[in-house]
């Protein structure tokens, strides 16, 4: 908005009174190029004389307004109509200096003017809000008759100041601003006027205020309220939204000759956005330029939508080392609070932190709970966590059935914190050779399939089965040799299984007789715990193999 720190301020009275024609003739002007210049505290006399409007009969003048100036204009006028006329009226228009004198300056949206029939003298005073510029004034008489008057230029106090740290007439100067915050008034005024684009004939209107304000999340929604100052001044204007890019969306609040009101806006997407105050003229439309002062305040402030429910997955799973994160559902999705709070049911089972993530201490299950903030409504989710397979295997990859027959297939599944882990077992062609889930083979009919084994985290291993194969003569153990010899605490080695012939019928299994000293899983792998001596046995069909182990 323009303005300056120093003004020079200017009255226009305007006084009709009853003067000779004669005494008035030399001060007639009436066209633009001739209108008489007003200065400070020199009255002009003017006449007009008209049957009817006739725009080359007004008389004009002209002034310059060098810094924001209010002006006031009276009209004073005397009844001088022929008997046979009912009014006479006389009518005070402020022009800009455009090319062609068309765009009116109006105070509150009209001109001044007063109608009399007979009354004697009447006045009237409107008050114009101007910045630099020059201007012109044209005094018209509508009826059948003569009127005379005075023209007086004199010093008025200054124009108030905008308030609420503007200017801020456009988009890009709002940007450079601090956005406006909830719960705070902000303060505006619309400089009304015109002004005189430099170096051009065009003029533009001082009419806009623009604020930033940004939206923190999705789904946002803020209450605005917008009051105008009580005081007799310019009462209509309208609040719009715009997006930042500049696009509009929707005109939000029509404060006319309301003295206060207020809207919603729901849903709004996370991002920046432009509250735009638009000062209207009361009798509208350009040319017209409205001449007087709207102050206003606005203020924001968020809609409180409560929750209603908050819902979480039923159950989830997760390794031990690894991390998932659980999202809430809460709703309605409007809701303005949508904080919560977390916590864990076992938290050496599973720990969670404020974002709702998850993370796996050891094989288990934890009870994660979730807590809205408004409305302390609660969700839960099982979460099971299991420690990843990092190996898995048998102590053979071929395996010999009876036809009829069953077996138990041992199969070893190492984790990364040594707890025992779940296996699914599954066979290719259970027709032939069926499985349970504990790893019990049974021999259906001739013929053979895969078996897979298949830990929680994909972590397989397949082992082929046939049904048929020979009796077993011998069983040896391969590396027995190297294993009578002394072993030491923390040694591990496997047993490698050969049974006489390959094809012989069974499975291998694996027994110590001192767990202590010294363990052996299904898959073949002894490991020595402590000193001592340890005996351990090995079987496949009907036939045995005893080793003797001494741990130091």
């Amino acid at each position: 908005m323009k303005k300056k720190a120093t003004a020079l301020f200017l009255t226009l009275v305007l006084v009709l009174a009853l003067l000779p024609n004669a005494a008035l003739a030399s001060l007639f002007s009436n066209t633009w190029e001739t209108a008489i210049p007003l200065a400070i505290g020199v009255p002009q006399a003017v006449s007009t004389n008209m049957g009817q409007y006739n725009n080359t009969a007004d008389m004009k003048y002209h002034f310059t307004v060098t810094d924001s100036s209010l002006v006031t204009i009276n009209l004073t006028t005397v009844n001088e109509c022929p008997v046979e006329a009912s009014y006479n009226r006389m009518s005070i228009v402020l022009h800009a200096d455009d090319d062609n004198k068309t765009k009116l300056i109006t105070a509150d949206g009209g001109t001044l003017s007063w109608v009399n029939s007979g009354e004697g003298i009447l006045s009237c005073t409107t008050l114009y809000k101007l910045l630099p510029g020059k201007y012109y004034v044209r005094a018209e008489h509508i009826s059948a008759g003569n009127a005379y008057g005075i023209v007086t230029l004199k010093s008025v106090t200054a124009i108030e100041n905008d308030v609420g740290g503007e200017p801020n007439d456009t988009i890009a100067l709002a940007s450079a601003k601090p956005a406006v915050q909830t719960g705070t008034v902000y303060r505006g005024n619309i400089n009304y006027g015109c002004y005189k684009e430099e170096g051009t004939s065009r003029f533009y209107q001082d009419n806009y205020d623009y604020y930033r304000f940004v939206v923190p999340y999705d789904g946002y929604s803020v209450k605005l309220s917008a009051t105008h100052a009580n005081d007799g001044k310019q009462k209509i204007f309208s609040i719009s939204l715009y997006d930042s890019s500049g696009w509009y969306m929707g005109s939000v609040l029509n404060m006319h000759n309301l003295f206060s009101a207020d809207c919603e806006f729901k849903n709004l997407d996370k991002g920046t956005y432009y509250i735009k105050i638009d000062g209207l003229a009361t009798y509208g439309g350009d040319p017209v330029l409205p001449a007087l002062a709207t102050e206003y305040t606005f203020r924001l402030d968020p809609i409180t939508v409560p929750v209603a429910s908050v819902t979480l997955p039923t159950t989830q799973k997760v390794d031990v080392g690894n991390t998932v994160k659980l999202t809430p559902a809460i709703l309605p999705e409007d809701a303005t609070n949508k904080k919560v709070t977390w916590t864990t049911s076992a938290a050496a089972v599973a720990t969670v932190d404020a974002n709702g993530v998850v993370t796996g201490k050891k094989a288990g299950s934890a009870r994660i709970t979730v807590t809205t903030e408004d409305g302390s409504k609660t969700a839960f989710c099982m979460v099971n966590v299991a420690s990843p397979v990092t190996s898995l295997e048998t102590a053979r990859a071929k395996v010999y059935l009876e036809k009829g027959k069953s077996a138990t297939l041992g199969a070893v599944a190492k984790t990364r914190d040594g707890t025992k882990a779940n296996l699914n077992w599954e066979s290719s062609n259970p027709a032939i050779v069926k499985v349970s889930s504990a790893g019990k083979l049974t021999a259906k009919k001739a013929g053979n399939a895969t078996i897979t084994i298949r830990a929680e985290n994909g972590k397989e291993t397949k082992i082929k089965v046939y049904v048929g194969g020979k009796a077993i003569k011998k069983l040896a153990v391969t590396n027995v040799k190297k294993l009578k010899k002394d072993i030491k605490i923390g040694n591990t080695m496997k047993l490698q299984v050969s049974p006489v012939p390959s094809d012989s019928r069974g499975v291998a299994t694996f027994s110590s007789n001192n767990k202590k000293v010294l363990t052996v899983d299904a898959a073949g792998w002894v490991s020595a715990l402590a000193t001592g001596k340890a005996k351990v046995t090995v079987g496949y069909g009907a036939k045995k193999v005893y080793l003797n182990f001494t741990v130091k």
